[in-house]
């Protein structure tokens, strides 16, 4: 059995990453006590994680990945839609870095790509590339994709895949969020957090497009899955 899937066997993802893990056993925070849009709140279970947590942790893996690189230029590589609020944040981090660090100044570019697997909550099993003619563009260079969050794993598979084929010169992932799901056996090279197997919101993840404005990841009631299981995406 490989590394990855013995992890996955005894129930968490990572191998000797920096990530912070919330046990299966949370029960998370009520709705209640932060600020949230009135109207939403019904269609909310919880508050899994608060924004100012994300906030920090995505300073603290800027800066690992300003290590990782040192002074060799990389291209970011953001997944649309749900990575952008994720690579908004790197991005704003790696700057901070460049301009008050002496060492480990980063030198990036910037590209973007969009995916879709997702029907409600499920993935569909069919990855879609909208633009996939951004990938010529980062033949030979060293990619960073920047996504917001690795559930199955499918569609980051098919990225890889994609990528390796048109030539970079090497690709790592950085992602905001990991879910302890059964079936994934991708492992990223950047954690944020690992999460348990709930279907989570905001920070730009959505639920059929709603939701992204939230400033917390939160997990979604049954209610907000009726709710707008059937609006278009």
């Amino acid at each position: 059995m490989n590394s990855k899937s013995e992890n996955l066997k005894n129930g968490s993802i990572h191998h000797n990453l920096s990530v912070v893990k919330i046990a299966d056993e949370f029960e998370g925070y009520p709705v209640e006590t932060f600020f949230t849009c009135e109207k939403l709140k019904e269609d909310l279970d919880h508050v899994l994680v608060t924004g100012g947590m994300i906030k920090d942790r995505i300073r603290v893996m800027a800066h690992n990945i300003a290590k990782t690189y040192g002074p060799n230029k990389f291209t970011l590589l953001c997944v649309l839609k749900g990575g952008y609020y994720f690579f908004s944040e790197i991005v704003d981090a790696l700057k901070s870095i460049a301009h008050n660090s002496s060492e480990n100044k980063p030198e990036f570019s910037v590209e973007f790509i969009r995916l879709k697997s997702y029907v409600n909550d499920s993935s569909s099993g069919d990855v879609r590339i909208f633009n996939p003619e951004v990938l010529q563009t980062l033949v030979g260079k060293d990619v960073l994709i920047i996504e917001d969050i690795i559930d199955s794993g499918l569609s980051m598979h098919c990225l890889m895949k994609k990528l390796d084929s048109v030539g970079v010169k090497s690709v790592k992932v950085a992602v905001m969020m990991v879910k302890r799901n059964p079936v994934n056996t991708f492992i990223p090279d950047f954690i944020g957090f690992e999460i348990p197997d709930a279907f989570v919101v905001g920070c730009n993840l959505d639920y059929n497009e709603q939701f992204r404005n939230l400033q917390h990841v939160c997990v979604i009631s049954d209610l907000g899955k009726k709710k707008y299981a059937h609006v278009k995406a």
